[in-house]
């Protein structure tokens, strides 16, 4: 009888570790779910992110040529300026 009580303590001990391994493992499982998903949040934000660089280079590409264009053009003008300023009529003509 006390051999038929002991086994049956144990067998009772196997079954808790054995609930308490499928609560653990239940646990990891839904654990890793929530991580799948948030690596996958993520990803798309990376993603996003990554497009809007990608807008931003390409609008940093097209503003670049006028720029230049533009500060050609007011090199030119200021060679200009610098040519009436330098010349003898409008030193006679204006003062």
């Amino acid at each position: 009888m006390a051999d038929t009580a002991q086994g049956t303590a144990r067998d009772s001990n196997w079954v808790a570790a054995a609930r308490q391994a499928e609560a653990n493992v239940s646990t990891v499982v839904a654990a890793t779910e929530e991580l799948d998903g948030s690596i996958q949040e993520i990803r798309r934000r990376v993603g996003a992110s990554s497009d809007i660089a990608r807008l931003a280079v390409d609008e940093a590409d097209q503003t670049a040529a006028p720029v230049t264009e533009l500060h050609e053009v007011a090199e030119a003008i200021g060679s200009v300026v610098r040519l009436i300023l330098r010349s003898p009529s409008r030193r006679t003509c204006w003062r």
